[in-house]
């Protein structure tokens, strides 16, 4: 078991409180934005008197759909809690709740493929954590993710109708490989060769070298965690893989919910097959939480299989439940939390 080596004061960094209430702000800005967005398109593609006929839905299923987006919060607060504890921090409850806050937040107002693993491991990092099990404690929750998705893509996939989607007819017949190895190869030897051409001539940048030392010194912590897991922590590998396994599915179920609200039949295994899709093609989407992409994707990979009249409906109320929606909780969350902290005159 690593023991904790706290970081000498002054190298830590610094988070204010007012830092994190200028995550919150940008968030009010995009909320709006965002759902009146939402609110006009789809005012814009539905006809008025199917739009009046969609009010009413059956609440019972909205409601769990609102109830199930709030699933992955709670899983990914568990998840952090059992690595930063096996790992020998023994951080209070409310702090590591207003690190995932913190950094599901930032999460919504940076590109998919950034995410707030930055914001996460520097809150770490203040709290006491070593730099490698801070990087460490911030990328666990990515490979977990992705050993869920391997093994539950491929079986979902196969016990429903999802191959049959055309999308992934488009894919099959439109993906070309032959330029990747060479793309590949010659990146490999371009950067190998510039950097043996740097030290040859002795090229030096200072900044570089420190960089590269701290770079190095993490690289050693992260290594030495990461085979503290893999000696003695499997099991919580094991159990995290499935509570990110129940967040996803959660997540994913969101949209099955709200189409069955409005009185339509889904699959609902291919409804979660086709939002790992489009979650995985977000990032790519440069726009803060893959705004105006995400809902485009949505629009085109559930258009086959969504009756015209609820589609736009669908695509509005999916975005604000699954993002605008989950902002606005958390952002509270965190407001009062900060708010709590003020009082306390602690840091956070």
């Amino acid at each position: 078991m690593t023991k904790p080596n706290h970081m000498p004061e002054q190298q830590q960094p610094r988070i204010s409180l007012l830092s994190l209430d200028k995550i919150v702000r940008p968030l009010l800005i995009l909320v709006i934005v965002g759902v009146v967005g939402n609110l006009a398109f789809c005012l814009w593609t539905t006809d008025r008197q199917k739009l009046a006929e969609l009010l009413h839905f059956d609440g019972r299923y909205l409601l769990l759909a609102m109830l199930l987006t709030l699933v992955p919060l709670l899983g990914h607060t568990v998840r952090t809690i059992m690595w930063t504890r096996f790992l020998g921090y023994r951080l209070g409850l409310a702090k590591l709740f207003r690190i995932v806050l913190a950094t599901e937040l930032a999460a919504s107002i940076t590109p998919t493929a950034i995410g707030g693993g930055p914001l996460k491991i520097a809150m770490l990092i203040q709290t006491r954590v070593r730099t490698g099990a801070a990087a460490c404690v911030a990328t666990l929750p990515t490979l977990e993710d992705l050993l869920f998705f391997i093994v539950a893509v491929p079986v979902a996939m196969t016990i429903s109708s999802s191959w049959h989607h055309p999308v992934f007819n488009l894919i099959s017949e439109g993906i070309d490989l032959h330029w990747a190895l060479p793309c590949l190869i010659g990146g490999v030897i371009g950067g190998g060769g510039l950097a043996l051409l740097c030290r040859k001539s002795g090229f030096r940048i200072r900044r570089w070298e420190r960089l590269q030392e701290q770079l190095k010194t993490t690289g050693v912590d992260f290594l030495n965690v990461c085979r503290t897991i893999g000696g003695t922590g499997k099991s919580r590998l094991l159990l995290s893989v499935i509570i990110a396994g129940i967040q996803w599915t959660c997540r994913n179920a969101v949209a099955a919910m709200l189409v069955t609200s409005l009185g339509v039949e889904v699959e609902f295994i291919q409804f979660l097959v086709l939002q790992w899709l489009i979650f995985i093609l977000t990032l790519f989407i440069p726009t803060p939480g893959a705004t105006g992409g995400s809902e485009a994707l949505f629009y085109l990979i559930f258009k086959p299989l969504l009756p015209n009249e609820i589609l736009a409906v669908t695509v509005g109320g999916w975005r604000f439940l699954t993002f605008y929606w989950v902002m606005i909780i958390y952002a509270i969350l965190l407001y009062i939390l900060l708010n709590f902290r003020r009082s306390k005159t602690e840091p956070i």
